[in-house]
């Protein structure tokens, strides 16, 4: 009896596994070109599937059941038009704290194909899935140089996200609110190296495609997030001192300026994955020296003279330029940080020179240096800093941007996680002294409102590009006007631009990286005060993704690049706005990412970096027209270019 029972039994489960396999396709490969384009545009960046919905968006797995193949098809073309009258559109939007999804910029044939793959997805229960490998040692360290190299500048150094979203490999909480959705474990190694590759419409680079990093790179780097981040050691002023080199005393440097005058147009050109800083004689175009000033550097600032070139690189290494020699000298040189962004010196009546400080991203401080030597002074820590709205401790707390008032004795700096901004009083540069202002999170770049017939440095405008706002720190009352003023998603000024509008009079002007558009902020409060704090304007430009804008005094334009986009072909593209009309028209600059403008001295032509191409073009700010490009081995990777005057006197 019992033996017909069990061979009943396996009959059975025998007929329901067949059943099964029947209910549920075997997976495997899927051929059509949904995914590649779903990958492309960098969904993955903000869904998942099967791992719940993300603070960035829904959970894709069972979306074709949830919704007609039609309504999807239209959703992924433009969310815009179904916002308006879509009632599960509107609930969707609102469930989301009003995070659009934007445009992916597809054609309807290649959104069909999209849903199709979704639906594939459905069926198979999300497809086959990579699975993680732990990295060996050797792996890991390569891992860690690549992140800090390309990612931590957004992400942050220990993986919490600020411009960029958290990498940490699990779900964590800040401030009571969950972060990341489930960290990158819950992506999976395909999904991210779909995105790392790829890139996402949000800003990220497509750092595989462009050829900057290759496939077993791409790899590497999905497996390193899904791992605990490293520890950072601290660097205090004794490994400073040990690190710091005089190479020519002060008393040995030149007397008279060997360079006639010249120097005032030169422009230092950071040639970044390559360690080195080019500068070049703005009039006769030709390259003056090449410094190896070490790995990518982020910014030169000129000193109050502008005899000297400070640079910071990536690697938290300094170095002091002069310019006086006939060919330009590094004079001193050092390291404060393990990671750094931010330099200035000492721009007061009687400080002219005098003094520089450094803003580290790891450690999280700040230091002061002897700036005509370089020699550390002293090392303040802010760390502990804490969240300016909620008094919580905050895991990372990095400085950002640094700018030297012409007036009085400080730096303003701005702490980028913690939304606040210190004012550096350093007339006893080993003992500073700090006023705090409360602003807005996440502090980035920003720059002084230029008036014009005036050289007040009163207000400092700064991206605060996690609230999408610019905060107004006033320095002569020493207080940050609230609330700071609403722009775009993510405001990415530099320094930004000053100009007269003909209608609104004074404006600073900021791009955004997650919208194609640019803000205009009123800044005269005394002539024009029914416009001063205010967005003014907001014009509409190709895409989002811009980094810069710049013009000058002398120049009726205001020019524009779009280096983050994910347009094919429009990343190589500038824009060119005419203050006088409105009127925007568009440059094919390179058949690659292009980036970061800057003017001569005269404000006559506008140079800008062919950053993958390897190329400095050089365009007549009149005629807009290409008038010389610079190549050759030596111009690899141009970044951000510096000229003497315009740096030193803060003209943009």
């Amino acid at each position: 009896m019992k033996t017909k029972i069990t061979v009943a039994l396996a009959a059975l489960l025998a007929v329901l596994l067949v059943q099964n396999c029947k209910e549920k396709p075997k997976v495997a490969q899927f051929t059509g070109p949904g995914k590649a384009l779903f990958e492309q545009k960098g969904c993955l960046a903000c869904h998942g599937f099967g791992s719940g919905d993300k603070p960035t968006g829904p959970d894709l797995l069972g979306v074709t059941q949830r919704r007609p193949a039609a309504w999807l098809a239209k959703w992924i073309i433009d969310p815009a038009p179904l916002l308006k009258s879509d009632k599960y559109a509107k609930d969707l939007l609102k469930k989301f704290n009003n995070v659009a999804m934007p445009a992916l910029g597809v054609k309807e044939e290649e959104s069909k194909q999209i849903v199709e793959y979704l639906a594939w997805m459905d069926q198979t229960g999300g497809g086959a899935k990579t699975p993680f490998v732990p990295l060996t040692d050797a792996e890991f360290a390569q891992g860690k140089q690549i992140f800090f190299d390309r990612c931590s500048g957004c992400h942050g150094a220990k993986r919490w996200g600020a411009t960029g979203p958290s990498l940490l490999p699990d779900s964590h909480i800040v401030n009571a609110k969950e972060v990341s959705g489930g960290g990158t474990k819950s992506k999976g190694t395909e999904a991210l190296e779909a995105i790392i590759w790829n890139g996402t419409p949000g800003g990220m680079p497509p750092w595989g495609k462009e050829g900057v990093l290759n496939k077993k790179e791409v790899n590497l780097m999905a497996r390193y997030i899904q791992m605990t981040p490293p520890s950072i050691p601290t660097f205090d002023l004794a490994e400073m001192k040990n690190r710091w080199k005089l190479h020519v005393p002060v008393a040995d440097r030149p007397k008279t300026d060997e360079s006639n005058g010249r120097f005032k147009n030169y422009f230092g050109v950071v040639m970044r994955d390559a360690g080195k800083v080019a500068i070049l004689d703005g009039d006769t175009k030709e390259r003056i020296a090449l410094l190896d000033t070490g790995f990518a550097v982020h910014i030169l600032r000129s000193s109050q003279t502008g005899r000297y070139f400070y640079s910071i690189g990536r690697d938290g290494k300094v170095t002091l330029i002069d310019l006086w020699y006939k060919t330009p000298k590094m004079v001193a040189e050092g390291r404060t940080c393990w990671d750094a962004r931010s330099i200035d010196g000492s721009k007061a009546p009687g400080y002219e020179d005098k003094y520089a400080i450094i803003g580290c991203y790891t450690p999280n401080q700040y230091v002061i240096l002897d700036g005509l030597t370089l020699e550390p002074l002293s090392n303040t820590n802010v760390e502990a800093t804490k969240d300016y709205a909620t008094g919580n401790t905050l895991p990372e707390v990095r400085v950002a941007s640094i700018a030297a008032s012409e007036t009085d004795p400080f730096w303003v700096i701005n702490l980028k996680e913690a939304g606040w901004v210190y004012l550096i009083d350093y007339t006893d540069p080993r003992k500073p002294k700090e006023i705090r202002l409360k602003a807005e999170n996440f502090l980035h770049d920003g720059g002084w409102v230029r008036l014009p017939g005036s050289h007040e440095h009163r207000y400092f405008l700064v991206a605060a590009n996690g609230k999408d706002r610019v905060c107004v720190v006033d320095v002569k009352l020493k207080k940050v006007q609230q609330p700071c003023i609403k722009v775009d998603k993510v405001p990415h000024p530099g320094r930004g631009a000053n100009f007269v509008h003909p209608k609104y009079g004074p404006v600073w002007a900021t791009p955004h990286i997650g919208a194609a558009s640019i803000s205009f902020i009123g800044v005269d409060p005394v002539k024009h005060p029914k416009y001063a704090w205010k967005e003014v304007e907001r014009i509409k430009i190709k895409s989002a993704g811009s980094l810069f804008v710049k013009t000058h005094p002398k120049s009726n334009n205001l020019w524009f690049d779009m280096t983050l986009s994910a347009q094919e072909g429009v990343n190589g593209e500038i824009g060119v706005y005419n203050i006088s009309t409105g009127e925007i028209k568009y440059i094919k600059a390179s058949p690659k990412r292009v980036t970061h403008m800057e003017y001569n001295a005269q404000g006559t032509e506008l140079w800008v970096s062919g950053w993958l191409e390897g190329a400095v073009l050089i365009y007549d700010d009149k005629t807009t027209q290409l008038i010389k490009t610079i190549k050759g081995s030596w111009v690899h990777t141009p970044t951000g270019k510096f000229n003497v005057t315009n740096t030193s006197k803060d003209i943009y």
